[in-house]
Order: C-alpha cells, then sequence, then structure tokens
C-alpha cells in the first residue's frame, strides 16, 4: 500500500515537473510581453506618443487580440493547475488577473480610437506649435483676426484643420492663403480648410 502511494505520489510530482516546464517558458515570454505593453502604455500616456499612420492601429489591434487570447489560456492552465493543489476559488482569482491585465493593455488603443472618434487635438502636434502658427498669421498685416481654428485627426497620422480668418477688405487672399498653407503644412497638417472674412 505504502509502495502504491509513493508511487502514485511520484507520478504526480513528475506530472507537475513536466507541467512545469511546458508552461514556464510560456510565462516568462507573456511576462516580457505584458512588461513591454505596459512600459509602451505608461509611454503614450506620459509623452502622447501617436500612431504613425494607420495602419499601425491595426497591427496593434491585432497583436493585443492574439495577447489577450493568450493571457486567456494561460489563466486557464495555471486556475486548472491551483485547484489540483487545492486552492479555493483559484478561478475567480485568475479570472479577476486576467481581466485586469487585458484592460491595462488595451487601454492605449482605446484612448486612440476615442481621440479619432471624439475629434481630439492631434496627439503628433505640440498645442504650443499651433498657437505659435496662430501668431504668425496674426502678426501679418493684412489679418485682421483669427476668429476660428480647429484641428484634429481623421484617422491616425492624417491630421485636418479649419481655419476662419478675418481680413482687411480689398488685398489680394492669394498670397495670405500660400502663406497660411504653407506654415500649417511643414508643421503636418495635411488638410486645411480656410474660409476669409472681409473687415
Amino acid at each position: 500500500m505504502k509502495e502504491r502511494v509513493s508511487i502514485i505520489v511520484t507520478d504526480l510530482s513528475n506530472d507537475y515537473s513536466l507541467l512545469l516546464e511546458i508552461i514556464c517558458p510560456f510565462f516568462t515570454y507573456l511576462k516580457t510581453t505584458c512588461y513591454l505593453e505596459f512600459f509602451s502604455y505608461i509611454h503614450n500616456m506620459q509623452y502622447a506618443a501617436a500612431y504613425r499612420k494607420a495602419e499601425d492601429m491595426n497591427y496593434h489591434s491585432v497583436c493585443l487580440h492574439v495577447i489577450s487570447d493568450s493571457i486567456r489560456s494561460a489563466g486557464l492552465i495555471l486556475a486548472s493547475w491551483l485547484l489540483s493543489l487545492g486552492v479555493e476559488n483559484a478561478e475567480v482569482l485568475c479570472l479577476g488577473l486576467v481581466s485586469v491585465t487585458v484592460f491595462m493593455l488595451v487601454m492605449p488603443l482605446f484612448k486612440a480610437t476615442g481621440g479619432v472618434l471624439l475629434q481630439m487635438a492631434p496627439p503628433n502636434i505640440p498645442s504650443s506649435a499651433l498657437s505659435k502658427c496662430l501668431r504668425q498669421i496674426t502678426s501679418r498685416e493684412d489679418v485682421t483676426e483669427v476668429l476660428q481654428a480647429r484641428f484634429w485627426e481623421v484617422v491616425p497620422g492624417h491630421t485636418v484643420g479649419s481655419l476662419r480668418l478675418q481680413v482687411k477688405s480689398g488685398i489680394d487672399e492669394r498670397p495670405l492663403l500660400q502663406y497660411v498653407y504653407d506654415v500649417y503644412h511643414d508643421l503636418g497638417v495635411q488638410d486645411l480648410t480656410l474660409q476669409t472674412d472681409y473687415t
């Protein structure tokens, strides 16, 4: 009887050792990936880094989908392992850990897509640079006032703007419009709509 129990215990320990040999490299890779995504998230929150083009957002979403599925599978493996060890409510604990991890990973994507849908200020252009351009335009003699200025991203990496200027009557608009287009194009605004009102 004792020999049978020892054999069973030995078999179980061998199974656990084999299981650990299989999942430990996976957890190490998963931990490294999560750390990289977490630090990328912190960098995006602190420095407002933006996607360079629309395809980057698609690639990021696909990558997050694969990582989320991997984390969920790892959570199921970990929960079943803890349950076999006699840990109570292991599935609830693993579900909470998986949910928090996935939520932290997708937050940068939520922030970027929300900014595009809400037509917020483009994160790749500092507000100080936009203010500097407005000062350059209002400093011209033929411009009386900038009545409205609005800039946003249609897709990541493609910034558009709308500008309404009050100019002096009787002037030639073409040099002014070309100057305004050049100033904002150098800043990174691809499409600009201009409206002029005469005083």
